[in-house]
């Protein structure tokens, strides 16, 4: 005797019901309540570290062509509230502007500190020494530039 079971299919149609769709929605709103605050903060961590390192990178850079004697100039970093600029020539206000390397900065970062930094062209001394604090929110990172012209 062969016996066969069949079952049959209790739902009439494929789907999800509303208490489901509802249960998933809820389950993802409580799971991205918990993931945004850490992803703000990583997000603010690179950007504070992306502003300090570009800025560091520019003081370098200003340094060695000054030191190198690039086109017989001296070059500096003036630091405004949404760009910091790398020129070339004795100050900012007497730069040659179409040598301007213009880098961006987001409105959220603070920098506090000399505005303008000039490096002696052959020697790579600074004119301005000190140390120029970036920040955003709560957290903080620091360039220190020396009067022999160390940039750390």
């Amino acid at each position: 005797m062969n016996s066969q079971v069949v079952f049959r299919n209790t739902f009439s149609n494929g789907g999800f019901s509303l208490v489901e769709i509802m249960l998933v929605i809820s389950l993802m709103f409580i799971l991205g309540s918990f993931v945004a605050p850490i992803g703000m903060s990583f997000y603010h961590l690179q950007l504070l570290n992306e502003t300090t390192d570009g800025l560091k990178n520019s003081l370098r850079q200003a340094q060695s062509f000054a030191l190198t004697g690039k086109n017989g100039q001296a070059f500096g970093v003036y630091v405004d509230d949404n760009s910091f600029i790398l020129f070339e020539g004795d100050s900012y206000a007497g730069r040659n502007v179409s040598e301007d390397v213009v880098y961006g900065i987001a409105t959220a970062i603070d920098i506090n500190g000399p505005s303008e930094f000039v490096f002696a062209r052959l020697s790579g001394e600074p004119d301005v020494y000190g140390d120029i604090e970036i920040s955003l929110g709560n957290r903080q990172r620091q360039i220190q530039i020396s009067v022999s012209g160390n940039i750390n």
